[in-house]
Formats: structure tokens, C-alpha cells, sequence
């Protein structure tokens, strides 16, 4: 097998790393848009999840979203929430599914692509038996500059996606969960610069929802972990693409150059 060859299925590791992250991300969010947000109803004076039972019927009833007294407007911030994360998990998803396929490809199709842009070519590949980038894969005269300018706009996506998602997370996780205190309804550590992750016996003061703080932190820090990790991964794809592309050399999600002459 070829070096390149080792490359490409090396980078489907990667892949997949982003696959179970993405698909956590969207069981998670998916399940918490179903079930409904955790809320105070004055019919029960107690905390539930008014819309479990609902399967998610709640979503198209918006004369119900009211039984939900505290905190304020939970359920229209559950539900955006929730959507952003199902689609940029779906959006993450759909890309490194692509990036397997294309390991997998530039692993078995051997010198005959070891020169060419794979990614484009594993989407015609499930959509077009025959299409222009299928043929370019047999031919020396395919455009490589233009395929990889298009590889180059997806990766900026995937860091623009990633790195807006790191920052959100960062600045909440920072900022603290909303809760109640003695004060009432508020971000009691938002004044604290993150000092808070490390004085756990203020964690106490949030008294409701239970264990708020420790489901805010592991929660925003798997997010952070995951976003950060594609953050990089396509941050290296655009560097690959752009010395390919300027330098003449071929690349895959880190940047090889290697000499065997």
C-alpha cells in the first residue's frame, strides 16, 4: 500500500472522531427538543418537564408554551437552542460522513487519484455514476485548482461553524449557568470571570435546577473539546489546500510533503 494511501485512510480516523461527536450532538439535541425544557408549572407548584409525554407535539402548541412560569421564555430558548445544535451537528454530520467516504476512496483508489481532489469526488461519486469529476479522476488535464479552491470554501466553513461554536461555549461556560438563588432568577457568576469553575463551594448557591453548575460545565466542555478539535482539523485542511495549491503538491487533512526520489 502507498503512502498516500496511508494518508487517506489515516484521515478517516479523524473523520470518524468528528462523526461520533456531530451524532452526540444531534441525539442529545434532538432528545431535548422532544422531551421539552425543565420549567416551574403553577398547576403542579413544582418542577417537571410539562411536555415530556408529548413526543415533541409541544413544538406546534404554542398556547401550552405558558404552563411554563420560571424561568422566563424557557421554552422559545430551548427551542432555538436546540435547533441551532441539531443543525450545525447535522451540518458536521454530513462532512465527515463525506471525509470517510473520501478516505476510503483515496485509500483504494490508489496512484491513478493520488494526485486529484478526493472530496468532491466521493459526493458525485454517491449522487452520479458518471459525472465530470468521476472523469477527471482518469484524466491529468482536470482542473485541480478549481477543485481545490471549492475544498478550500468547505473548510472555511467547517472553521467558521466551529470556531463560532467554540466561542459561544467558551463565553457561557465563563459566564456561568442561570439559576436560582437567594437573589432570585440570575447569572450569580457572572462577575466572576470563570473563578467560579474552581470555587466549588459557591457552586451551592445555584439552588435550582439540581446540579445545574455541574451539568453546565461537563456539558459546555465536551462542546468546547469537539468544537475545538474541528476547529484544528479544518484549520489544517485549509492550510493543505493552499500550499497544494500555490507549491504543487498533494495533501489530506494534515499536510504531508515527501520526497522518495
Amino acid at each position: 500500500m502507498s503512502v498516500f494511501a496511508v494518508q487517506m485512510l489515516s484521515s478517516v480516523l479523524a473523520a470518524f472522531v468528528g462523526i461520533l461527536g456531530s451524532g452526540y450532538c444531534i441525539i442529545i439535541s434532538a432528545l431535548g427538543l422532544s422531551h421539552g425544557p425543565y420549567c416551574f408549572t403553577h398547576l403542579e407548584r413544582n418542577w417537571i418537564y410539562p411536555f415530556s409525554e408529548s413526543s415533541g407535539g409541544y413544538l406546534f402548541e404554542y398556547n401550552k408554551w405558558s404552563k411554563c412560569q420560571e424561568p422566563q421564555n424557557i421554552v422559545q430558548w430551548n427551542i432555538t437552542l436546540f435547533s441551532i445544535l441539531l443543525v450545525l451537528g447535522g451540518i458536521e454530520f454530513i462532512l465527515c460522513f463525506i471525509q470517510i467516504i473520501n478516505g476510503i476512496l483515496g485509500g483504494l483508489c490508489g496512484l491513478c487519484c493520488s494526485h486529484e481532489e478526493i472530496l468532491l469526488l466521493a459526493v458525485i461519486l454517491i449522487t452520479l455514476e458518471r459525472s465530470m469529476f468521476y472523469r477527471c479522476c482518469q484524466s491529468e488535464s482536470c482542473n485541480k485548482t478549481y477543485r481545490s479552491f471549492i475544498s478550500i470554501v468547505l473548510a472555511l466553513l467547517g472553521v467558521a461553524f466551529s470556531g463560532y461554536s467554540c466561542i459561544i461555549f467558551t463565553l457561557g461556560l465563563i459566564q456561568g449557568p442561570f439559576c436560582n438563588s437567594s437573589g432570585g432568577w440570575d447569572y450569580i457568576f457572572k462577575d466572576t470571570a470563570g473563578g467560579y469553575l474552581t470555587d466549588y463551594p459557591a457552586w451551592s448557591r445555584c439552588t435550582e435546577p439540581v446540579n445545574i453548575v455541574e451539568w453546565n460545565i461537563i456539558l459546555l466542555s465536551i462542546l468546547i473539546a469537539l468544537s475545538g478539535l474541528e476547529l484544528i482539523i479544518c484549520f489544517l485542511k485549509v492550510a493543505a489546500e493552499l500550499k497544494r495549491t500555490l507549491c504543487g503538491t498533494y495533501s489530506v487533512f494534515v499536510q504531508v510533503t515527501k520526497y522518495l526520489r
